[in-house]
């Protein structure tokens, strides 16, 4: 009876239930966090490579030591996932969508495209309503050694980004729950988690519902992006030039030790310009919108079944 019972516990009808390789990531992640990735970070800091006490780099020694870290956290979650894949859904890396073919290449870099056109479609409609100015150049307050090791380190922060939650939400949520149930089903549910993730707290200027709502919306269509391509390449370049695009862009406002490049101020409601919140104003979702038509478009014009 008892082994009956423990069988049902791990076990469906349908095979391993799914709460067990959740579990197993999760797990992975946080001993991976607290076994390697804090220890090396405390190794780098004996090194001599100092720990990031801005939203940007200063220095080589900042730069080195925040990017060698987030490195190694990105390698961190990328194996934990690829072993509860191997050892407990007999699964190989191109089940979540990675491949390494050269087409991918081309998926990264039209993904941060789609990424900066976002930020470009919302930075223009601020302008319009007044709500964007441009104050100045990062190189107007900083010195020409700062621009490396800041845009090392920015790079390094998107990447990272991009990686761990396209391959969490995306590749992982998404294909095991696509697997078990629809792909419908997994779309609302990868795209649900990963709204949650992006609570903002509830004393925040942007209202704690919409960060949710907003995440959701925009999760939907890194999702769709994945469909489109059943890749983790597209969606991971369109994550991490979305970023990208922010901090050279400011379209959240960047004072002059926040820039690598354009110095702005943002005005304007936070449910339309969402400044420095966990979520998307609602002019960012006007790009995620028209990124999400050109999608469909082109999956349309050329019959790609998704």
């Amino acid at each position: 009876m008892i082994s009956r019972n423990f069988n049902f516990l791990i076990y469906s009808k349908k095979g391993l239930r799914l709460i067990w390789p959740i579990l197993g990531v999760v797990l992975l992640i946080v001993i991976g966090e607290v076994l390697f990735v804090d220890p090396f970070g405390r190794l780098l800091s004996i090194l001599g490579l100092s720990k990031v006490t801005s939203t940007i780099a200063q220095n080589w020694s900042e730069s080195l030591g925040g990017s060698l870290k987030r490195i190694f956290r990105s390698i961190a979650v990328v194996v934990s996932i690829l072993l509860v894949l191997k050892h407990l859904l007999n699964k190989s890396h191109s089940y979540i969508g990675i491949d390494f073919s050269k087409k991918r290449l081309k998926d990264v870099f039209i993904g941060i495209g789609f990424g900066f056109l976002v930020q470009i479609i919302s930075i223009i409609l601020m302008k319009s309503f007044g709500w964007f100015e441009l104050t100045g150049y990062s190189w107007n307050f900083h010195p020409s050694s700062f621009f490396l090791p800041a845009i090392l380190f920015l790079i390094t922060y998107c990447i990272e980004t991009g990686i761990i939650e396209e391959i969490i939400f995306r590749g992982f949520l998404l294909r095991i729950f696509e697997d078990r149930y629809s792909t419908k089903i997994a779309v609302i549910v990868s795209s649900a988690f990963f709204g949650l993730m992006h609570f903002s707290g509830l004393n925040n200027e942007f209202a704690w519902w919409m960060s949710i709502i907003s995440s959701f919306a925009v999760g939907l269509v890194f999702t769709q992006a994945f469909l489109f391509s059943r890749s983790l390449w597209l969606p991971f370049g369109f994550h991490a030039g979305w970023h990208l695009a922010m901090s050279l862009l400011g379209s959240d406002g960047l004072n002059y030790n926040e820039a690598i490049f354009l110095v702005t101020k943002v005005s304007g409601p936070a449910f339309f310009v969402s400044t420095k919140a966990g979520g998307a104003g609602l002019f960012e979702l006007i790009g995620v919108l028209t990124v999400s038509l050109i999608l469909y478009l082109i999956q349309k014009r050329f019959a790609i079944n998704i």
